[in-house]
């Protein structure tokens, strides 16, 4: 391809594919807040006998997320882990199960389960971008044969979903890698991509991902607890990735019976949801509520909901109710934080929270800088400053680790 004209008709198509792709994941989003405010809160106040429809919902929830996985697969929905463990793999990952990936991230989501709606959206997102690149090598490679037809024609090659695709190999990319405006292009389709996601997201009305938890009035006099917020922090965090090892192995069974356990996780998703229904889902939505729930409710309180609110999500994700785990980990690292802030009243709130909730959320990723810039968020700039420090520690901790246990290999 070197005619102006199809280079432009490459950049306007891909930034119409990917436009597509951000709609889509609004699409995902709105289906899934709009449901569950049909299930969980009109339902629920139209009808008598609040603990029967409770038990119904969950009940529906547990055979479409069994049938589900009996018949596409215990693997979905995929993680974005997963899909991008076997894209680098691979350099490939099938997206003709799309379809079925979104419907039981939905069923997940909608019927209670206390996992993030981030799973589905970024796994999805990553299998259309793979599709997305079939299409546009498809473009590149068969251009002439393009140019030589009719408009219409041309529309329904370059938009069929299923057909008209050239899959990545070694030879195609060694050409494309020859293209110096391969990378600009990427850029500009995955800002292309957010932006309509976002602006979508905006017109709809739909929450905001972040939440900020207050002002802060932090002093230097705060960073005497510096060094045993991270400590505690750090502890939790590995509490509960030694936890979510041993998950797996308690509830290793049933594999030939998904409905059945399925209905282990519709259990905890039915008491919840009758005793605590503000645990249930991502958290995402009660981040909001932190900084007042922080204030009203005990310590001890407090410790409770963090506890079920992490317990909740590993049966969730052992049982085949299947999600994120990013936005259930931050609402209870932040409200973890509450508890210490509870605890310690006399210096800063924020300082206590936002320091507990980094160190307790990049000890569990394992990941200082991406985990604690996300918990950032949540925060006033005026402490990023404290929340980096905090996050660089935990990096240069981490790379001591490693090369300690390289050098005891090696030994």
């Amino acid at each position: 391809m070197t005619r102006w004209r199809g280079k432009l008709g490459l950049l306007g198509y891909g930034l119409i594919l990917s436009g597509l792709i951000g709609a889509l994941g609004f699409v995902y989003l709105l289906v899934v807040e709009q449901a569950i405010a049909l299930v969980w809160h009109h339902l629920p106040t139209r009808l008598d006998w609040r603990s029967i429809v409770i038990l119904l919902i969950v009940a529906l929830g547990t055979v479409l997320v069994g049938s589900g996985h009996r018949y596409w697969g215990a693997e979905l929905p995929l993680t974005a882990e997963q899909a991008l463990t076997t894209l680098r793999t691979t350099q490939r990952l099938d997206y003709r199960h799309v379809g079925q990936n979104l419907l039981l991230a939905v069923a997940v989501l909608v019927f209670g389960a206390g996992v993030g709606p981030e799973a589905g959206l970024l796994s999805t997102t990553i299998a259309l971008s793979v599709w997305q690149a079939d299409k546009m090598r498809y473009y590149f490679f068969k251009y002439d044969q393009l140019a030589q037809m009719t408009i219409g024609q041309r529309w329904r090659c370059l938009f069929k979903p299923s057909d008209y695709l050239l899959p990545y190999d070694q030879h195609r990319a060694e050409q494309l890698g020859r293209q110096n405006s391969k990378k600009l292009l990427i850029s500009i389709f995955v800002l292309n991509g957010i932006v309509a996601f976002v602006l979508l997201m905006r017109l709809a009305g739909l929450p905001s991902f972040v939440t900020k938890m207050g002002p802060t009035n932090w002093q230097w006099s705060d960073w005497s607890l510096f060094l045993p917020l991270m400590v505690a922090g750090g502890g939790l965090g590995t509490g509960y990735r030694w936890l979510s090892r041993r998950f797996p192995r308690w509830f290793d069974f049933w594999s030939t019976r998904p409905v059945a356990k399925a209905a282990l996780g519709g259990l905890a998703i039915f008491g919840v949801g009758l005793w605590a229904p503000q645990l249930l889902f991502s958290g995402q939505s009660a981040l909001a509520l932190e900084p007042v729930l922080g204030a009203r409710w005990s310590a001890g309180h407090l410790e409770l909901v963090v506890c079920l609110k992490l317990l909740l999500l590993l049966v969730c994700l052992n049982t085949g109710w299947r999600g994120g785990d990013i936005f259930p980990i931050v609402f209870a690292a932040i409200t973890q934080g509450f508890v210490f802030a509870q605890l310690l009243p006399r210096f800063d709130t924020l300082f206590v929270v936002g320091v507990t909730a980094v160190s307790l959320v990049v000890t569990i990723f394992h990941a200082p800088w991406f985990g604690g810039l996300f918990v950032a968020l949540f925060f006033p700039s005026r402490l990023w400053p404290v929340l980096l420090v905090t996050m660089a520690s935990f990096w240069l901790f981490q790379k001591w680790q490693k090369r300690r246990s390289n050098t005891a290999r090696k030994a």
